[in-house]
C-alpha cells in the first residue's frame, strides 16, 4: 500500500506540474521542447529502473544508471507540498531576489537552499527521512560518536581504533567523526540536530562559491549560476542526508581561498593552505583535487601574474598545509600519512579492484559516468551537449574545468558508482558551462529550466530509495 500510495502522490504531482508548466510556458515553444526532453527521459529512466530492480539485485545493478531502487514512497505528502511551495515562492520572488546587494542575495539563496534541501528530504517519510542515515551507527559516522571523549584523544588513537570504526569510516580520515562531535558536544545535537546542522553547513558554499566564480563571470551570471545550482538534483538530494555536504563547503573555501591569494593577498593564500588541510582531513578525495589546482594556477599565470610572486604565494599556502598536520602531529601524535596507509589496506580488503579486467573497468567508467550526468540534472546535460561548441569556444577557460576533472575522476579508475554523492564536491565546476549554455535565455526560459530541475528531483526523490 505504501508504494501504491507513493506512485499516486507522483503522479498526482506529475499531472499538476505538467498543468501549471503549460499554462505558463505553453507558448514558448523551446520551454515546450525542454519539458518534453525532461519528461520522456525520466519516464524512460523510471521505467528502465523498476525493470532492474525486478529482475535483478546486487552492487552493479542497483548502482546501474544510478544509485536507486524503485521504491515509491510519499509517506511525508504535507513536505512534498511545503516544498512546492518554497518553489513557488523562489520562482515568484526571483526578480526581486536578483536585485538584492550581494549579501542579501545570497543569505536569501542560503536560506531557499537549506528549506528546499531538508523538505524534499522529508518527502518519502517524513522528518525522519531527513535524519534516518545518521540512525545507521554501523555504517555512518554518527556511530563513532560513543569513542569519541574528547577530540585530542579520538585523532590520537585513531588508528588504533580502525577495527570499531563505523564502516564508512574506516576508509576515511577523522573529520567527518570530529564535526559531528562538536555539534553533539557543543550544540546538544541528537541524530535530528546533526542532520539539519550539516545541511545547513553544507549550505554555506553558495558563499565561497559566488567569490570564486565572480573571478571568471560577471555579476549576472554568477547570481544566475548559483540558482541553478541550489536546484541540481545531486545537490539538492545529498545536502541533507549524507557528510558529503561538509566536504563540499570546505574544500570550496580552500580552492576559492588558494586561487584568491595567488590574485591577491599571501595571507589568503596561508589561510587556504590551512583550509586545503582540514579538507584532506574531512576527505581523502581532496588529494585528487591536485590537477585542478595546476589548472587554476595556469589559468592565474596566463592573467599575467608573475610566475615568481606566484610560486611565493603556492609555497606559503603549502606552509599552512603542513603546519596544521605538524601542530596534529605534535598534539595529539597524529599522522594523516599513516592514517591514509591503513585506510588504503582497508579499502583493498573490503572493495575489489577496478582494475580486474577491461570489463569491469568499463562497467565503472560508464556507470560512474552516467550517474553523474543524470543527477547534475538531465537537462543540464542536454543544454551542455547541444551548446558544447558554444561553450568549449568560449576564451574563458574556466568553463572546461569540470570536463577535465570528471575525465581524471573517471580515468584512475577508484570509483565503483554513487558518484552523484561521492564527487558532490565536483558539480560546482559545472555552473559556468550551465550557465554558458544558457546565456540567451529569456527571464521565462530559465524560470522553465529551474522548474523542470525542479520537476526531476522530486520525480527521482519519490519514485527511488537511494539510501542517502
Amino acid at each position: 500500500m505504501v508504494a501504491f500510495y507513493g506512485s499516486l502522490a507522483a503522479l498526482l504531482f506529475v499531472l499538476i506540474f505538467s498543468l501549471v508548466y503549460f499554462y505558463f510556458f505553453r507558448k514558448d515553444a523551446f520551454s515546450l521542447k525542454l519539458f518534453w526532453v525532461s519528461g520522456v527521459s525520466l519516464f524512460f529512466l523510471l521505467f528502465a529502473k523498476a525493470l532492474i530492480s525486478y529482475s535483478s539485485r546486487g552492487y552493479i545493478s542497483d548502482r546501474l544508471l544510478f544509485y536507486g531502487i524503485f521504491s515509491p514512497k510519499a509517506l511525508g505528502f504535507l513536505w512534498l507540498l511545503g516544498v512546492v511551495l518554497i518553489f513557488i515562492l523562489f520562482l515568484y520572488f526571483r526578480e526581486k531576489l536578483e536585485n538584492l546587494s550581494t549579501f542579501k542575495f545570497l543569505f536569501a539563496l542560503y536560506i531557499f537552499f537549506v528549506l528546499f534541501s531538508v523538505g524534499v528530504a522529508a518527502i518519502r517519510e517524513g522528518f525522519y527521512g531527513v535524519y534516518e542515515p545518521f540512525t545507521r551507527t554501523h555504517w555512518e559516522y554518527a556511530g563513532n560518536l560513543p569513542l569519541v571523549s574528547n577530540i585530542h584523544d579520538f585523532v590520537r588513537d585513531y588508528v588504533s581504533l580502525e577495527p570499531r570504526l563505523a564502516e564508512h569510516a574506516r576508509t576515511h580520515p577523522p573529520g567527518y567523526t570530529v564535526i559531528l562531535y562538536i555539534f553533539q558536544k557543543y550544540l546538544g545535537a541528537g541524530f535530528a540536530g546533526l542532520s539539519s546542522l550539516i545541511v545547513m553547513l553544507g549550505g554555506l558554499t553558495i558563499f565561497p562559491l559566488y567569490y570564486f566564480l565572480r573571478n571568471f563571470a560577471n555579476e549576472d551570471e554568477v547570481r544566475r549560476g548559483l540558482q541553478f545550482f541550489i536546484f541540481l538534483p545531486s545537490v539538492v538530494m545529498m545536502t541533507a542526508t549524507s557528510m558529503e555536504t561538509t566536504f563540499l563547503f570546505f574544500s570550496w573555501v580552500a580552492i576559492t581561498l588558494i586561487y584568491a591569494g595567488w590574485l591577491r593577498s599571501i595571507w589568503l593564500s596561508f589561510l587556504g593552505g590551512i583550509l586545503a588541510a582540514i579538507s584532506l582531513f574531512l576527505n581523502y578525495l581532496f588529494l585528487l583535487l591536485t590537477p585542478l589546482f595546476l589548472l587554476l594556477f595556469f589559468i592565474v599565470y596566463k592573467k599575467g601574474e608573475n610566475f615568481g610572486k606566484l610560486l611565493l604565494k603556492t609555497f606559503l599556502a603549502i606552509f599552512g598545509f603542513l603546519l596544521f598536520y605538524t601542530v596534529f602531529y605534535f598534539w595529539a601524535d597524529y599522522s594523516i600519512i599513516q592514517n591514509f596507509l591503513v585506510s588504503m589496506g582497508v579499502q583493498g580488503e573490503v572493495v575489489r579492484s577496478n582494475f580486474e579486467s577491461v570489463f569491469i573497468y568499463l562497467t565503472y567508467f560508464i556507470m560512474n559516468l552516467v550517474s553523474f550526468g543524470i543527477y547534475l540534472g538531465i537537462l543540464s546535460i542536454f543544454l551542455i551537449w547541444s551548446n558544447w561548441n558554444k561553450i568549449m569556444n568560449q576564451e574563458n577557460f574556466a568553463a572546461s574545468l569540470g570536463f577535465i576533472m570528471v575525465t581524471v575522476f573517471l580515468l584512475v579508475g577508484i570509483f565503483q558508482g554513487e558518484t552523484e554523492r561521492i564527487w558532490l564536491f565536483l558539480t560546482p565546476l559545472f555552473i559556468l558551462p550551465i550557465t554558458k549554455a544558457l546565456g540567451n535565455f529569456t527571464f521565462s526560459q530559465v524560470s522553465a529550466f529551474l522548474s523542470l530541475l525542479f520537476f526531476q528531483t522530486i520525480f527521482t526523490q519519490i519514485f527511488f530509495y537511494t539510501y542517502w
